[in-house]
């Protein structure tokens, strides 16, 4: 599992775009860890994602191993708490 944390390029670039976003609860494929444990946000939101990352993931989960899915532990994050934690890894 790599978290976000755990990557230590990462610089925060604010681009606006104006996708929809979507629950991956509605994608069967993957499997989303409701207990929000080891995520910082408490926003019902969590497991939503701009429709692009939906249809990648959903395509990109169609590739993996029977028996595999991915785990989400979090997808929306709001542009505040993305530059604090790139602010916090620098």
């Amino acid at each position: 599992m790599t978290l976000l944390s755990d990557l230590l390029d990462f610089e925060f670039k604010e681009k606006r775009c104006d996708e929809m976003l979507v629950s991956l609860r509605n994608l069967k494929s993957v499997a989303i860890d409701e207990t929000k444990s080891q995520i910082s946000s408490k926003s019902e939101y969590f497991c939503y994602v701009r429709e692009s990352v939906y249809s990648m993931l959903d395509r990109a989960s169609s590739m993996l191993p029977d028996g595999y899915q991915f785990l989400i532990k979090e997808g929306y994050r709001p542009a505040s708490i993305q530059q604090d934690l790139s602010l916090s890894l620098h």
